[in-house]
């Protein structure tokens, strides 16, 4: 069942800010939803992140004006209730500063003495699913393209509105679920491992030497994910991998594979012409790269021997496992992707039986199971919905943080805007100004900022930029 709290059926337009106070966070999620989505692709993706809810009645995941942001209050509840440090948040939410979340009281949610218990109780369920993920995840790995092709092959040849909603509920959804607490365990072992180890080589060796020891990560016969498709394209220019078995492994993936609505590269049958002719045009020597990449981990590595001999044999097996932490990660985000592409056929194919073509899109999966049944869902609106997705897409991306109620086409307005933080109370703004009088510019570690003068001091770790 979507979550449907802050949405508005008539007009579509989607704002979780006006559903509680509550303050918000881009941080991670936006990277991986970059972009404004249809009320489609969110419910698909709302769906699993309801999995995750551990508050009754207060999301864990939001939509705001169409883009995605983890609900911070919920967590900095949740963390409390457990004894767990504010702290942590920089963990939880890759980066989030400590200035944000200071006055911790305003942002607590109430939360009954008799609702601690059963929190607990759902957050070892929650550490259960993951477990559980964690150890499908070679299977899922091993099975999941071979799945997805049945899947996609089976979609054209249902004909009955019915047996398509079926389809769906039985096939579908039961599939797709189990597969997001295996995005959750990679992604949680990835930061387990990765962050805390970087953490350990900072104290012991330069941060530079630190990078290098932990950017060796993809091998020739181990690639990370993302690297997979240009390293496959330049296979395909040499003759050593065939445009069937290239199309196969990496059609699904491209810049805005998260949004349903999208087509998928491998639809375009000259796709891998034009790919070839840019990698033509401008040639990326991807293995270059990597045997680079392979010699500055070989000089710090043996470095890193010289100066900690004793340590070296558990650093190197740490080492190890952050490699495989990585690689692993990037391959379950990898197949998740080319199950959007099943789900992308089926909203296509429920367009098609329904005669609403690519206007399936702005209904709620909900929505299309409905239709599907026969049921009216407000076919009527979507001219209206359509029309508000294409007034959220001409905005600029929104702040990273957002706290209390956000009208993004008033904010839009604004010739003072900014685009790191928004506080409707006025609290992160008296903050920034008292920065201001420290020459630093405050920020989100991991996320998107800039700034200019005649000679800057930038801490990446600290998310500030000094002027000089």
């Amino acid at each position: 069942m979507v979550n449907t709290r802050g949405f508005n059926p008539v007009t579509g337009e989607w704002n979780d800010s006006l559903t509680g106070d509550y303050m918000w966070a881009n941080t991670n999620i936006g990277e991986t939803l970059s972009d404004v989505l249809t009320p489609y692709s969110w419910s698909v993706i709302s769906t699993s992140f309801e999995q995750l809810n551990v508050l009754p009645g207060h999301p864990i995941v939001g939509n705001i004006g169409g883009r995605a942001y983890n609900n911070t209050s919920v967590l900095i509840t949740a963390m409390q209730a457990i004894g767990r440090k504010v702290d942590d948040l920089n963990t939880e939410m890759g980066g989030l500063r400590r200035e944000y979340v200071k006055d911790m009281p305003d942002l607590m949610l109430p939360l009954p003495k008799t609702s601690k218990l059963s929190l607990v109780r759902r957050g070892f369920q929650i550490l259960r699913n993951q477990q559980k993920g964690f150890r499908g995840i070679p299977d899922f790995l091993a099975g999941n393209l071979s799945w997805c092709e049945r899947m996609r092959h089976k979609i054209p040849g249902i004909s009955k509105k019915q047996d398509l909603a079926e389809f769906c509920l039985e096939e579908l959804i039961p599939y797709t679920l189990p597969t997001f607490w295996m995005v959750m365990a990679s992604a949680w072992e990835y930061g387990e491992r990765v962050g805390k180890l970087r953490r350990t080589l900072i104290e012991m060796v330069n941060p530079k030497d630190a990078d290098a020891l932990l950017s060796n990560v993809s091998q020739e016969a181990d690639l990370l994910a993302s690297l997979g498709p240009l390293v496959g394209l330049g296979k395909v220019s040499r003759g050593e991998m065939t445009r069937k078995a290239y199309a196969d492994l990496w059609g699904h993936r491209g810049p805005h594979e998260s949004e349903v609505s999208t087509p998928r590269p491998g639809e375009d049958p000259d796709w891998i012409d034009q790919q070839l002719a840019i990698l033509a045009e401008s040639p990326v020597d991807v293995e270059e790269l990597l045997t680079r990449q392979k010699e500055e981990f070989d000089l710090a590595w043996q470095r890193f021997q010289d100066s900690h001999r004793r340590k070296s044999k558990k650093m190197g097996i740490q080492l190890a496992r952050a490699r495989r932490a990585a690689r692993t990660r990037e391959a379950v985000r990898s197949e998740l992707v080319r199950i959007i592409w099943v789900s992308r056929e089926f909203a296509l194919r429920a367009g098609e039986l329904t005669n609403l073509g690519e206007a399936i899109f702005f209904l709620t999966t909900d929505e299309v199971i409905d239709l599907l049944h026969g049921k009216d869902v407000g076919v009527e609106y979507l001219p209206a919905r359509q029309a508000t997705h294409e007034r959220y897409k001409s905005l600029p991306p929104y702040p990273v943080i957002i706290r209390g109620q956000f009208d993004p086409f008033q904010w839009a307005t604004d010739p003072s805007r900014r685009s790191d933080f928004y506080d409707a109370y006025g609290t992160l703004y008296k903050l920034a100004a008292e920065k201001m009088h420290e020459n630093l510019i405050l920020g989100v570690p991991g996320s998107a900022g800039r700034e200019t003068g005649d000679r800057v001091r930038v801490d990446g770790s600290k998310g500030t930029v000094e002027i000089l």
